[in-house]
């Protein structure tokens, strides 16, 4: 029997073959393309979470850069009103060299804090007053070492205090640009931190779907960004370290440097102190001496020679008033302020009833009534008998004297006064007016020592206070000086 041939169509058996064809290429390509555009997305994804995580590591930086250059910037200015104060205290120009040393410096870092800040419109604002407070600062101490450069022993109370007040701004803008930046840091922290847990359970999970080859590159990923985020956190904890170090030393510095300065002004007294009993010695022998010669050799000397004797008696005599002013001056710098609410207005009829005692004058004395303080009782009597004693010397060539205490007000501060209808003096010449040893009239005119105004001028500013004067020639002169409202302690 012959065998049948096959009655399948050859394009049937191709198309048949084609279709299987397709089939295992189409496998082919969902295994290979599938995979690969999960590889794709995995690599996209971790591209972006890497992206993100750099994005958010810059802006941690980016804020770490920012709380370092404020901390310099304010370093700075810090160093500029530590030596504008040593050399107003001790009058050394390394201070000042200090002072322009940290100037120089200043602009430059106020140009990259600016350029830190630029895109946050509060903080430059910020900075922008900061520049300028720093420049009406800066105006402010260069008129006060102008004014020290004519040998001014006080610079103007209003433009010390308002330079106190742009520094106290300089740091509360400081303040604010350091509080902000660190809590936004801390806020970028913490997304930092929530992104770098994103990352890795999106890494887990598509590494699952990949296997294992997918799994092992997704780890090398993870890896990888958990070693650069690790490094940054601890390149930050070391800035964070290096921070507080920094500010510990600072600290320690201040300290140092006020130790410093307590210890100078120590030394100083007692300098001062010693020295003026070292001169007591030599004068007594002097003024011995001289009375012995007038009163043993009376017979022998003529009247030119008894003239001279009574001119030496009499310098020795003004000597010991200088040495007993300047012992009292020194004293002053010593011992702790007991302060207590005192009635002013008490005090002072007390201390003029006192002169009146000792030494009657034909003048009136005014006192307005209920004026209350806070201060010192001892100190502030030694102010008052310096203040109302000048008053009553310079008024006692005038016919209808007149002596007044008061106070006002000189916009929100309380101001105390003493005035007088008497000699005045030259507003020219107001800076020499508290000065120790400094005088506007001669000895021939009005006795005196030339330490009172400058004992009231030392008393008042270790309240806390300040004190000026207003004047005229002929017409009187009155002066001003503030206390704190509140409690101080001692500085």
């Amino acid at each position: 029997m012959k065998r049948m041939p096959d009655s399948t169509p050859f394009s049937e058996r191709k198309n048949s073959e084609r279709i299987h064809s397709d089939s295992i290429r189409q496998a082919l390509v969902r295994a290979v393309v599938i995979p690969v555009v999960l590889l794709f997305a995995l690599s996209a994804t971790f591209i972006f979470q890497t992206s993100h995580l750099l994005r958010l590591s810059s802006y941690v930086e980016h804020t770490e850069n920012l709380l370092r250059e404020a901390f310099e910037t304010q370093k700075l200015i810090l160093d500029m009103e530590t030596g504008i104060r040593g050399y107003f205290i001790y009058k050394d120009e390394a201070f000042v060299e200090r002072y322009l040393k940290a100037k120089a410096e200043l602009g430059k870092n106020l140009e990259e804090l600016a350029r830190l800040v630029a895109e946050d419109e509060r903080d430059r604002g910020r900075v922008s007053e900061i520049n300028i407070l720093t420049r009406e600062w800066e105006d402010l101490v260069e008129y006060r070492l102008s004014q020290a450069s004519l040998k001014t022993p006080e610079p103007i109370p209003e433009r010390a205090r308002a330079a106190k007040i742009r520094m106290d701004r300089i740091r509360v803008n400081f303040d604010r640009i350091t509080r902000d930046a660190e809590t936004l840091r801390n806020e970028r922290r913490v997304k930092t931190e929530a992104a770098v847990r994103r990352s890795l359970r999106i890494g887990i999970a598509l590494s699952g779907v990949l296997g294992i080859i997918i799994m092992f590159s997704t780890f090398r990923q993870i890896r990888s960004i958990t070693r650069t985020f690790m490094t940054n956190l601890r390149a930050l904890r070391r800035t964070q370290i290096d921070l507080q170090r920094s500010h510990e030393e600072l600290e320690v510095k201040v300290q140092h440097r006020t130790l410093a300065l307590t210890a100078a002004n120590q030394e100083m007294e007692a300098f001062c102190y010693s020295v003026s009993h070292d001169l007591r010695s030599p004068l007594r022998a002097i003024d011995g001496f001289a009375q012995a010669i007038a009163e043993d050799y009376a017979t022998v000397l003529d009247a030119q020679g008894a003239k001279y004797l009574d001119f030496i008696r009499a310098g020795v005599q003004r000597m010991n008033r200088l040495i007993e002013d300047l012992l009292s001056l020194s004293r002053l710098g010593r011992g702790t302020l007991a302060f207590e609410a005192m009635d002013l207005s008490k005090l002072a009829t007390e201390v003029f009833q006192g002169f009146e005692l000792s030494d009657p004058s034909n003048g009136t004395f005014f006192v307005e009534p209920g004026i209350s303080a806070y201060g010192d009782t001892g100190l502030l009597t030694i102010a008052l008998e310096n203040l109302i004693g000048n008053a009553r010397k310079f008024t006692a060539k005038v016919p209808h004297s007149r002596v007044e205490f008061g106070v006002t007000l000189a916009g929100t501060e309380r101001e105390y006064f003493v005035k007088d209808n008497g000699a005045g003096f030259d507003m020219e010449r107001v800076k020499n007016l508290f000065g120790a040893f400094q005088r506007l009239h001669s000895e021939k005119e009005f006795e005196g020592t030339g330490i009172g105004l400058a004992t009231v001028r030392r008393i008042i500013h270790r309240h806390g206070g300040t004190i000026r004067a207003e004047g005229k020639v002929g017409e009187g002169a009155t002066f001003f000086f503030t206390l704190p409202d509140v409690l101080f302690p001692d500085a």
